[in-house]
């Protein structure tokens, strides 16, 4: 019978190199990442020539060099243990992400020394420096109640600008803290580059100088799915079988789905919004340097340009609830956040603290009259925030 292998036996290995380009031998058992979907394709550079021959049938195409891409799914959900990073933060810094580590918490929790039903005024040991703790957790206890929220921008004065609308101001009285966790913001600094070795059932594929981008598809009351596409240079594909399954160890999380029952929410402007999607496209454009120094013309690829973008499926509302059309005529900016779960360790928030609405658009969804708006991120380096608390 002939060899049938099963695409099934796949594991993806990852590990950040310490020389852009130089193997860093990823290992099972401490490289591996939980993916599905995964597909790896090329863009090979063969040459035809148009050389007269006496007939009409070319002569064979001059083989040129080639280039990679590996693409997979990965499900949003936390390490398990707050302040350790996902077994995919490698790769969101792979994608030009800097990767933050609060590993103590900041409050006793400490009482602020002003508020309102949107913000929040922190006093010492919250530090006076602009954007220290944006995207980060916020919780809330004492009067007048216990909530959390997120901060969507800090002053110097240690003003926060919450997430969400409090059913009540806040008062002297209440209590803050920022708890451990791991933001993930864009960056324009230094780039970080992976070895992917990809197996499949009994064939090993080989890339170097790995960097790309990602997609997030947030939709109601499923698990929140981030799409990876990674360029780099290809090394090799040989005969070697997938690690044994008893010698992998992924995180034991499991994603928890974007609903309210688990810890979900869905802020525009600090105020709740309903609908059935959010996408939010990282947009990183990855390019190959021409080398002819390099084994295939190229060199290892680079990120030249970000440019942030996503789109809004959420049920229509009356203008006094909602009206971006005006805020896209007027290019008004707006927050908007998303968060899920309830246990330490495996929650998530993604928050996007100003976005400039590109477009407000009817649709109609099996009868429900929805919008559909267009928006951009609108700060540099820090247009998005991936926080695990």
């Amino acid at each position: 019978m002939a060899l049938v292998m099963r695409a099934r036996n796949s594991v993806v290995l990852a590990k950040v190199e310490t020389t852009a380009g130089t193997d860093a031998a990823p290992v099972a058992g401490t490289d591996e990442v939980l993916v599905e979907n995964l597909s790896i394709s090329f863009n090979a550079n063969n040459i035809q020539t148009h050389e007269v021959t006496g007939g009409l049938d070319s002569l064979d195409d001059i083989v040129g060099g080639l280039n990679g891409q590996i693409s997979f799914d990965v499900y949003l959900k936390g390490s398990g243990t707050p302040g350790t990073a996902p077994e995919f933060g490698k790769l969101l810094k792979a994608c030009q992400f800097s990767e933050i580590v609060t590993a103590a918490a900041v409050g006793a929790p400490t009482a602020i020394s002003a508020g309102t039903t949107t913000t929040a005024t922190l006093a010492a040991p919250f530090a006076a420096t602009a954007q220290l703790y944006r995207y980060m957790p916020l919780m809330i206890s004492g009067a007048p109640s216990s909530a959390l929220s997120f901060i969507s921008d800090y002053t110097v004065g240690r003003v926060a600008t919450l997430t969400d609308t409090l059913g009540a101001a806040l008062t002297t009285s209440a209590l803050v803290q920022v708890p451990v966790n791991v933001l993930y913001l864009p960056s324009s600094g230094a780039q970080t580059y992976l070895t992917q070795y990809v197996y499949m059932d009994q064939l090993l594929w080989k890339f170097v100088g790995c960097c790309g981008t990602v997609k997030f598809d947030f939709s109601s009351g499923q698990a929140v799915k981030m799409s990876f596409t990674f360029s780099g240079l290809f090394v090799s594909k040989t005969t070697a079988s997938a690690p044994a399954a008893a010698n992998l160890n992924y995180q034991t999380t499991r994603p928890v789905s974007w609903r309210g029952g688990v810890g979900g929410a869905f802020t525009l402007g600090s105020n709740l919004i309903s609908g059935k999607q959010m996408t939010l496209d990282v947009g990183n454009t990855v390019v190959f340097p021409d080398d002819p120094n390099a084994q295939d013309g190229y060199g290892i690829p680079i990120i030249t340009e970000r440019r942030t973008t996503g789109q809004l499926n959420v049920n229509e509302a009356l203008i006094a609830t909602r009206d971006l059309m005006t805020d896209f005529r007027a290019g008004t900016k707006r927050s908007l956040h998303a968060r899920g779960g309830t246990v330490a360790g495996n929650r998530w928030a993604c928050t996007m603290g100003a976005n400039q609405i590109l477009s407000d658009q009817p649709s109609n969804d099996s009868g429900k009259l929805m919008a559909q708006n267009q928006f951009k991120t609108a700060i540099a380096d820090g247009g998005m925030g991936l926080c695990f608390y």
